[in-house]
């Protein structure tokens, strides 16, 4: 397991994760094609800022060589370069974009992991807020799929009926993220299947809306 993934599998982390990913998909059902690209596109925005911030700390150490520093900056520059490609508006584009935006991140990620030990805290500090940033676009990309399934809903009154069944299921599991957020770190284990069951009767209830 990489160092960022072992980050991420911290129960904190987990759990800001499902928190993170349901509150996209609340926003999904209140806001129009139109506002989920721009939630987009401020995401992609802050994780753009995040990886500037991360660069500058790296650049800033003394731990690390001139061409380890390249190195990153390079993959770096990659991911904003995916991340400035601008807003898409067909199925079609925005897979092609989310697929290219993800591999970028995997390829940055690898490299930090690769060449970033933790000797420093604030380089540690910008890693966490560069992370947190791509978790953020992760869900609200995902979400954005959704967006795409609502559009072919045809029986409206049913549909409004499933969307509010739905927004309730999404309020349960937020209460249940933070009621989980309370408990004592090592019975993490014991709930966390439970969490990642009801995330996925979410994630399926969405793609019966139109059905």
């Amino acid at each position: 397991m990489s160092k960022i993934d072992t980050i991420r599998h911290s129960i904190d982390r987990k759990l800001d994760k499902w928190q993170t990913d349901a509150m996209a998909l609340e926003r999904t059902l209140s806001q129009s094609k139109a506002d989920a690209i721009d939630e987009i596109e401020t995401s992609k925005q802050s994780l753009r800022e995040a990886a500037d911030a991360f660069v500058a700390r790296i650049e800033e150490s003394k731990e690390l060589t001139e061409e380890i520093k390249q190195m990153i900056k390079e993959k770096i520059q990659d991911l904003k370069a995916q991340l400035a490609q601008g807003k898409t508006e067909t199925r079609d584009k925005f897979n092609s974009q989310k697929k290219k935006i993800k591999e970028a991140i995997a390829q940055a990620e690898s490299s930090i992991d690769r060449e970033v030990e933790a000797f420093d805290e604030k380089v540690e500090q910008k890693k966490l807020v560069f992370i947190d940033a791509v978790d953020k676009l992760d869900a609200e990309l995902e979400a954005m799929e959704v967006q795409f399934d609502l559009e072919v809903q045809e029986n409206k009154e049913k549909f409004e009926t499933k969307k509010q069944e739905l927004i309730d299921k999404i309020m349960a599991f937020k209460d249940d993220v933070e009621a989980k957020r309370q408990m004592a770190k090592e019975k993490a284990a014991t709930f966390e299947g439970e969490m990642l069951v009801g995330l996925e009767r979410i994630k399926q209830a969405f793609s019966n809306l139109s059905s």
